[in-house]
């Protein structure tokens, strides 16, 4: 049986959406992991000081195309290896803070790691 409304779409907007507040920005790395491709077989470089460097550079780029987005808040976050090269990319910005956005600071507040691995010694 089916619910009233279940029979048609009609999609609307909602009022109370938390994106109306917020901005998500996903950055998949290094490159060939998940959904993420990697079309130079000559880059085969992956340990966490590259991939900080990778993605400060994407950061970079993304920031360019995206000036609207330039002095929003900006925060950084990741689960599980997140707690290695996290701190790496966040050093990245914090040294980098000048030269990430076009004019001024980038407005970086900080990182949020869930269930993090900060320690490879017993693997």
């Amino acid at each position: 049986m089916l619910h009233q409304g279940a029979d048609k779409l009609d999609p609307s907007k909602n009022p109370f959406s938390w994106n109306r507040k917020a901005n998500l920005l996903f950055i998949e790395s290094p490159p060939g992991v998940g959904f993420s491709i990697n079309e130079d077989p000559n880059y085969v470089l992956y340990n966490d000081t590259q991939t900080a460097l990778d993605n400060l550079k994407s950061l970079k780029i993304w920031f360019s195309k995206f000036p609207e987005f330039q002095n929003h808040r900006f925060w950084i976050s990741g689960e599980s290896y997140a707690g290695m090269y996290l701190p790496y990319l966040a050093d990245q910005i914090l040294k980098n803070q000048d030269s990430i956005i076009e004019k001024g600071k980038l407005n970086f507040q900080g990182m949020l790691i869930g269930n993090g691995i900060m320690d490879l010694g017993d693997y």
